[in-house]
């Protein structure tokens, strides 16, 4: 297993071995080596240093001696990649043992390249390895199901030699807890989507909110920001507005509160505005599924206003904190009769 590239590794680090260790060597030997490690990162698909030997290479033409600052650097980080590499090599596959090269200077072949002498395989190195994957292992197991893509999950079981058919029953699976998401956050979308929205329409408006709960379970937060971000652009679109005077209707500052609070396992959301009711809201098929979703039901009351004629409307929306698990066919047909009769 790994062979091509246990292959790649030792070849690399054979022919660096031989270019640190003389640099009288003839300028064609290190051409050579340098040639060498490239065609080696080819094979292997090591693109990072292949890119960096084709740079040595290319210094090293220019370069009236090998001693030369630039090629120095330039092979400094050649080999900085090829022991990134090796050490990726080695996490992946312990049972390779490296083979160090005698402090003897080793004898030229016959192709005018240096071959390193063999010594002692270095013991100790394996064991620690093993016991870093070891724990390695032992941290990326628990928080293995929170991978979500697919592709990452089976690189993950690959790298911790995990199965991810036998093995997945023995991971920890995640809580039963609900999961929740930030009301802040869905407001911060919402309100940016809105202001968004408000000027391209020309019209200036401020938007506040406020809220008794600080999260939204994830069960309901998706449609529930959806809607909520739908009655906005309509309240945008054909609620501030001063009927027979659009210039005050563009120069007025307007304003939208919202405000969130919990009855019961409830969540009662109340949206507030100074201008035109909303006639046609919540007919269309989107809005009304959206409202069936959630298993919620609105209200509108209006305020009677004094400033150039301008009601004050209030629309409340009054859903389940939690999305129920299971609902029976009854209750499923309960619900599509009253989102139809909405």
């Amino acid at each position: 297993m790994y062979s091509a590239e246990r292959q790649f590794v030792t070849t690399a680090h054979g022919q660096l071995r031989l270019m640190e260790q003389d640099t009288a060597l003839p300028h064609q030997i290190f051409e050579d080596a340098v040639c060498q490690i490239k065609t080696a990162a080819s094979a292997v698909k090591a693109r990072a240093i292949y890119r960096a030997a084709l740079l040595c290479e290319d210094v090293l033409k220019r370069c009236e001696n090998v001693a030369h600052v630039n090629f120095q650097t330039s092979l400094r980080r050649l080999k900085n990649l090829v022991e990134l590499y090796a050490d990726g090599l080695y996490e992946i596959d312990p049972s390779y043992l490296v083979v160090e090269a005698s402090s003897a200077h080793p004898k030229i072949n016959q192709d005018g390249l240096k071959k390193p002498a063999l010594e002692k395989l270095d013991k100790t190195r394996p064991s620690k390895i093993k016991t870093e994957n070891e724990t390695a292992v032992s941290v990326l197991k628990p928080l293995m199901h929170f991978v979500k893509d697919k592709k990452q999950a089976g690189a993950l079981y690959f790298l911790a030699g995990i199965d991810s058919q036998l093995d997945k029953a023995e991971l920890p699976q995640a809580s039963n807890q609900p999961s929740s998401v930030r009301f802040d956050n869905l407001m911060r979308r919402i309100t940016n989507y809105t202001l968004r929205e408000a000027r391209a329409l020309a019209k200036n408006i401020s938007i506040s909110y406020a809220a008794d709960f600080e999260k939204i379970d994830t069960s309901i937060s998706s449609n529930l920001e959806k809607y909520l971000q739908s009655i906005c652009l309509e309240i945008i679109r054909n609620g501030l507005v001063i009927n027979g005077d659009l210039a005050a209707s563009i120069n007025r500052t307007w304003q939208i509160s919202l405000s969130g609070e919990t009855q019961g396992d409830k969540l009662h959301i109340t949206l507030s505005w100074q201008g035109q009711q909303l006639l046609d809201f919540g007919k269309s098929s989107k809005n009304k599924e959206t409202l069936q979703s959630l298993n919620g039901k609105i209200k509108v009351r209006i305020i009677d206003g004094k400033q150039r004629k301008l009601d004050g409307h209030i629309l409340e929306l009054l859903c389940p904190a939690r999305k129920p698990e299971n609902i029976n066919c009854a209750q499923a047909n309960a619900l599509q009769t009253q989102a139809r009769e909405a």
